[in-house]
């Protein structure tokens, strides 16, 4: 079919939720894609950073071809081989454990299960992080601002107020829009669910004031590492970060770090987590 005609198809039967380029992608290899007049591109957009091992990469379509050819899906109400060791692998990242997680892949792989076993067991004192899967970074947003508010209620200050930077971008639900902080996003969908403050990146003494005027209130502060969404906007580790988190150890919240790009280890570490807790200590 023509790009022409995907064209017309599209604007009658898909509804116009996106801005899209017009170009129509048809295949892809590594970093390289191919539109349908043959012209290629270089992907630095990575499906919005979902698809960072490349396209066609063989170990990835090896795994999904096995796994296709023996499950395909049986919910999350029974137990299925790989989730728990993936969990595993995903907990010693998050302790910045590259190291112990590629002896645990290696053993899982070779089919080792007493090594795995053993590897896999939490050591005494190591920082344990469980995981949550989501199918999307809105449900595991939504998922982490229903965590702290359950945290506040169970065993913190019973706030349920989330403090969030304007300029971000967290998902397309009416929750996680809410927390998006851009007008122009929010505005077509009023009104919104509440419980959500805005603050400026990097703005110390503004997320000081409302610490101030709202203490107790406050359930969680949510932060992208580096905004992406309205241009490339990092927050900066010793002013803002430290600040953020030193805040929530002060009034006992959690503080949700999210970025679904920033997930992939860069530099050979996990630069940030989907789930801070800070509770009091």
């Amino acid at each position: 079919m023509s790009f022409a005609a995907q064209q017309s198809l599209e604007s009658h039967y898909v509804m116009h939720t996106f801005g899209r380029s017009p170009v129509e992608f048809v295949e892809g290899h590594g970093m390289k894609l191919t539109g349908d007049d043959g012209r290629e591109y270089l992907d630095f957009l990575a499906g919005i950073g979902v698809c960072s091992l490349g396209h066609g990469n063989p170990a990835v379509l090896s795994a999904l071809e096995d796994q296709t050819k023996r499950l395909l899906h049986v919910s999350n109400y029974f137990y299925i081989e790989q989730r728990g060791q993936v969990a595993a692998l995903l907990s010693k990242l998050a302790n910045d454990d590259a190291d112990g997680a590629r002896v645990l892949a290696d053993a899982i792989a070779a089919g080792d299960e007493t090594t795995a076993a053993a590897l896999g067991a939490p050591a005494a004192g190591e920082q344990v992080w469980e995981t949550f899967f989501g199918n999307s970074g809105a449900e595991a947003n939504e998922g982490s601002m229903k965590l702290a508010r359950l945290y506040a209620k169970r065993a913190g200050n019973g706030g349920n107020t989330i403090v969030c930077m304007r300029g971000g971008f967290h998902g397309r639900t009416l929750e996680t829009i809410a927390a998006t902080m851009q007008d122009w996003l929010q505005d077509s969908f009023r009104p919104l669910p509440g419980g959500f403050v805005a603050c400026a990146p990097n703005d110390v003494d503004e997320l000081r004031a409302i610490f101030k005027q709202l203490g107790s209130e406050i359930c969680a502060v949510m932060l992208e590492p580096i905004q992406g969404e309205s241009g490339v906007h990092p927050m900066t580790e010793e002013l803002w970060l430290r600040r953020a988190t030193w805040r929530t150890r002060w009034v006992p919240c959690l503080s949700p770090m999210r970025s679904s790009a920033e997930f992939f280890a860069r530099v050979s570490r996990l630069r940030s987590r989907p789930m801070v807790w800070s509770p009091t200590s």
